[in-house]
Parts: structure tokens; C-alpha cells; sequence
């Protein structure tokens, strides 16, 4: 069994948007993940297994993170969704995390591609069929919410550029 918790954004009031945006980004697997008491995901900055699990290399792990694995947590999660292997998630285990106020769009533009990466490393065909579904409906969701922005920001220019300029 694998134990995990989520973590629980908390920007300051100063923070600037693209910090919001990374908050946004977690928002889902918050919501999604961290109910009940089972789990089908594993948020990797908190994750726990025996430690026999790893020197016996159950479910081969080792073998899959030395070949080349670069997310442990979708790896794990897939191994035990594979093998019937619960994924423990109790209630209290959600972390505040103190969210960095001055993140510029570089820094956010670079943790989104790390991110979307992660997606693209599995075990199997059916793990691979998982992530890019995940990453598709993500970005298709993420797309959904920031459109309906970009464009009311585009109104309030239009609108401006009538007042000033007015045809």
C-alpha cells in the first residue's frame, strides 16, 4: 500500500497572476484526488511506501525509475492501479503550501512544461493511454477556464480603444 496527501495552495495577497495560474494548475488534482479514503493518484511531493517495497523492487519500481522514469508518483500509481494495490489518502493529509508571491511567467511557463512532461512518463501502453488523456482533458480544461479571461480582457481593449478612438 502507498500513502499520500495533496497540497493546499495558499497565495498571498500580493501574488502576482501567474501565480494564481500554478494555484489554478493544482486546484484539480486537489479537488479530484484528495477526497475520501482511497486514491487512484499519488502526488509525489508526499508520498509514502514501506521501504521493503523498494529494496525488494516489488512490481519491478526500481527497474522502471532506472530505465529511464522520471515521475516516481505516476509510475507508483499505475504499478498499484495495475496490481490492485490500494492508495491511501486519509483526510488530514492535506499540506498548506505558501505559495512563492513573484512568480513571473518564465518560472510558471518552465513549471508547466516540467509538468506536462511528467505526463509522458508510464509503464505501459494503457499507462500511456491514462497520462495523455490526463494531459489532453487538462489542457482542455485549463484552456475553458483562462479563454473566457483573455477575451473579457480583450472587450475592456476594445471598448478602450473606442472611447479614445471612436469610429
Amino acid at each position: 500500500m502507498v500513502g499520500t496527501g495533496y497540497p493546499l495552495d495558499i497565495p498571498h495577497p500580493s501574488s502576482s497572476f501567474a501565480t494564481y495560474c500554478m494555484m489554478v494548475y493544482h486546484l484539480p488534482l486537489l479537488v479530484a484526488f484528495s477526497h475520501g479514503r482511497r486514491s487512484f493518484n499519488v502526488w509525489g511531493g508526499c508520498m509514502m511506501l514501506p521501504l521493503q517495497v523498494m529494496r525488494e523492487n516489488t512490481f519491478s519500481i526500481v527497474d522502471h525509475l532506472a530505465q529511464g522514469g522520471y515521475s516516481d508518483d505516476l509510475i507508483i500509481a499505475s504499478l498499484c492501479g495495475a496490481n490492485a494495490r490500494k492508495i491511501a489518502c486519509p483526510g488530514r493529509a492535506l499540506f498548506v503550501n505558501h505559495m512563492d508571491p513573484a512568480v513571473t511567467w518564465r518560472k510558471y511557463w518552465n513549471y508547466l512544461r516540467r509538468q506536462l512532461f511528467v505526463l509522458y512518463t508510464y509503464t505501459s501502453w494503457h499507462n500511456y493511454l491514462v497520462n495523455t488523456a490526463l494531459l489532453y482533458s487538462h489542457s482542455y480544461v485549463s484552456f475553458g477556464i483562462t479563454l473566457p479571461f483573455f477575451t473579457a480582457v480583450l472587450h475592456v481593449l476594445v471598448a478602450a480603444a473606442q472611447v479614445v478612438w471612436p469610429f
